[in-house]
């Protein structure tokens, strides 16, 4: 995506997406109390589950 940016003609189709998309849909389950666990890297996640729906926010906003 950063390429693409400096150079649309790397991938035409993928920057005419890019100019078009004007948000982002996240969905969570708010039925169910997840834990916040913070403190871990994501390259250190080796849990089970996935990590809580904070975390993933928080991953999105900060690559975006």
């Amino acid at each position: 995506m950063f390429d693409v940016t400096i150079d649309p003609s790397i991938d035409p189709t993928l920057y005419h997406f890019m100019l078009s998309m004007v948000g982002f849909d996240s969905v969570d389950d708010e039925s169910i109390l997840e834990s916040n666990k913070f403190d871990v890297l994501p390259e250190d996640w080796t849990f089970d589950n996935e990590p809580c729906y904070n975390y993933w926010m928080y991953f999105m906003w900060a690559n975006i």
